[in-house]
């Protein structure tokens, strides 16, 4: 519902009774100084009551003489509040470049980009029927509306895109377009506008007097303030700097304001080892404004989720999504589930993610055939370069189709668990909407991508990092944030970093959480009366915690066989160079990787010396973690923990239930590829 009707007009005549058009000036007060509408009639009856005698008469006429005088008080009292109470009140005028008053001062509102506007009434705004991604600059004519509300305006229940005004003023920096022209939840810039503010507004309302180039500036300050604009002003999707003027094609031209250091980003980057090495950073139209081999490609690792949820959003744009691939996007995107990436990847098909890229503007985007997926392809190792994944998350909001636009954009601002790395340490005012990749190779080293959408000063970015040959997910996730803090801040990171020291070790990898979803789907089972459904063997012998083990780990991919024996590990991990702690060494870091074996005992000669195994199922943001074992409690697989490292040789764990035997050895898992 808008906040006005059909034709919004406000009938400012006293004692008018008749519609008044919605031209500008048909919408001026009266002019200063102006009787009040009825004098003379009301003079008129005093005049013929005050005939029966001449002392009524004398009396009328003082009284009329002290009213003049109190009406004379009021509309000079009336003219000076007009003049000068605004300013007063709010602070100076601001003057454009021709001398000309803007408006009185108001800054920054708080919220998202300071407009005043939460980043939930956003998603609303965005999610409405009449957002897009239509966004036309260049001159357009403007006015201003607000409350007080009322009569033909309506009661200002709500905006045309779903904001709740509910009848009050709130300060919101919003303006009401013609959505042919600008779609609703776009931001955009003004200049001049009647606040003199430097920020972006957010298209979120409609006028049926808003037509083609025209807005409506949304002023919660009242009449007198809407009632004084009326004038052309500048549209762009990009700052606008009071005498920077406009290009051909809407864009300013080079000087205007930037709230980014791109070659700051560029030169931390530099700095990053590893190979490949890309960065870019790109406004929300793609054009790159900084960018370290850009079109280097990478193995994408869980980065191409992202992808995935929007070509969901665009095959259910006509209907609305079911409970399970909404559930299965929760789980792809927000804890990078892969087994429900390769569930809904099988429902839009490889056709709706290759459309994806093609709209995006992706170049170098390929996918890699593999035996991962039912129709043969391998998601992780899919190709990605920097500049494509940068021009794919600075418009993500905009590719994903308008009615799951909301769903799709709070996935991507709630990322869980190992995750949350990266751009999202960076420590940065911003709305970030992301997605990370991480996989240790198994030449080596681990790829550490991530992409985003960073929505800072009022302008939108797409900023991406492809990182291989990390020597940690920890280090490559460190680098990206350096990265993203000289970027959006002005290089005010200083060098990159390099991790932690001896806490620089791999928290979790795509293999370790399939591995942790696993372990918990058997928590409770018992071994000796229920078939674990795709373990082999199907039975199990007396101590089977190795057996458990192994068949957990080849369910999520890893490459071993299958073994009764709790030292097997070992001889596995030491010839694929997974050891995390090795016999006669403390092991690397305070939290073992996700999805590894804890191996207790004194030695992996033989059933005497390796006597139990777990895995590590969970990793707890403070670094604490869950274990989950068989043949623990009988012959049920068991949970314990949060467990806690001791980093000694022997290791032991610490901590509620946590087994506190010996630990001679931790392995673990490498890449399912």
């Amino acid at each position: 519902m808008s906040w006005r009707g059909p034709e919004r007009w406000v009938a400012l005549t006293v004692g008018s009774r008749s519609p008044v058009s919605s031209s500008r000036t048909s919408r001026r007060a009266p002019r200063r100084g102006s009787p009040p509408v009825g004098g003379e009639t009301d003079h008129r009856r005093s005049t013929k009551r005050a005939s029966s005698g001449e002392a009524g008469y004398a009396a009328l006429g003082v009284l009329a003489v002290l009213l003049v005088v109190v009406v004379a008080a009021v509309l000079a009292l009336a003219v000076v509040v007009a003049i000068f109470a605004p300013g007063a009140a709010d602070g100076c005028d601001v003057l454009d470049g021709a001398g000309e008053p803007v408006g009185p001062t108001v800054g920054s509102l708080g919220e998202v980009a300071g407009s005043g506007v939460t980043a939930t009434e956003l998603e609303t705004v965005r999610s409405s029927r009449l957002a897009g991604g239509t966004l036309s600059s260049g001159s357009f004519g403007s006015t201003a509306y607000g409350p007080p509300w009322g009569g033909i305006q309506g009661p200002g229940r709500s905006t045309a895109g779903g904001l709740v005004i509910a009848g009050g003023a709130p300060q919101k920096y919003l303006i009401a377009t013609d959505p042919r022209v600008i779609s609703l939840g776009q931001w955009v810039y003004v200049w001049p506008n009647p606040f003199g503010w430097r920020g972006a507004f957010l298209a979120a309302d409609t006028g049926g007097a808003i037509k083609g180039r025209r807005i409506d500036f949304y002023d919660w300050r009242g009449r007198a303030f809407q009632n004084r604009w009326n004038r052309q002003v500048d549209v762009s999707d990009q700052p606008l700097s009071p005498d920077a003027p406009l290009s051909d094609d809407g864009a300013p031209e080079p000087g205007g304001v930037v709230d980014v250091d791109a070659a700051a980003g560029q030169a931390v980057a530099r700095q990053l080892t590893g190979q490949p090495v890309g960065f870019a950073l790109v406004d929300d139209r793609g054009r790159v404004l900084g960018a370290v081999a850009p079109n280097a490609t990478n193995r994408s690792a869980s980065i191409t989720k992202a992808m995935i949820l929007i070509a969901l959003t665009q095959r259910a744009r006509d209907r609305a999504l079911t409970a399970d691939e909404r559930e299965l996007a929760v789980a792809m995107i927000r804890r990078s589930d892969n087994r429900a990436a390769n569930a809904l990847f099988a429902r839009v098909g490889a056709a709706s993610v290759k459309e994806v890229a093609r709209r995006a503007g992706m170049t170098h985007f390929g996918l890699v055939r593999g035996k991962q997926t039912a129709d043969g392809y391998v998601l992780g190792g899919s190709r990605v370069s920097a500049v494509d994944q940068a021009r794919l998350f600075g418009r993500i909001d905009q590719l994903a189709a308008a009615r799951h636009r909301a769903f799709a954009m709070r996935q991507l601002e709630s990322i869980e668990g190992a995750g949350r790395f990266g751009i999202l340490d960076a420590g940065l005012d911003a709305t970030i909407r992301s997605k990370g990749g991480w996989r240790p190779e198994n030449d080596g080293g681990w790829t550490v991508n991530q992409a985003a959408q960073v929505t800072i000063g009022g302008r939108t970015y797409g900023f991406a990092v492809v990182l291989g040959k990390q020597q940690t997910l920890r280090a490559g996730a460190s680098r990206i944030a350096s990265v993203a803090r000289a970027a959006f801040t002005g290089g005010q990171s200083g060098a990159v970093s390099e991790g932690c020291g001896e806490a620089d070790i791999p928290l979790s990898g795509e293999t370790g959480e399939r591995i942790g979803q696993i372990a918990r789907r058997y928590l409770g089972k018992d071994a000796r009366r229920q078939t674990f459904k795709g373990f082999r063997p199907s039975t199990t012998r007396l101590a089977w915690c190795a057996w458990f083990s192994t068949n957990v780990w080849r369910e999520a991919g890893v490459p071993i066989d299958v073994s009764w024996f709790s030292g097997y590990h070992y001889t596995w991990a030491q010839k694929n160079q997974t050891l995390f702690k090795g016999v006669g060494s403390r092991p690397q870091g305070q939290t073992p990787p996700l999805g590894s074996a804890l191996m207790y005992g004194s030695g992996p000669q033989n059933s005497t010396t390796s006597v139990h195994l777990n895995l590590v199922d969970t990793v707890n943001a403070d670094g604490s973690f869950m274990v989950t074992g068989g043949n623990q409690d009988s012959s049920r697989v068991t949970r314990q923990g949060p467990c806690r490292l001791v980093r000694s040789d022997p290791a032991r764990l610490r901590g509620p239930g946590c087994d506190g035997r010996p630990i001679y050895a931790i392995a673990a898992p490498t890449s399912p590829t």
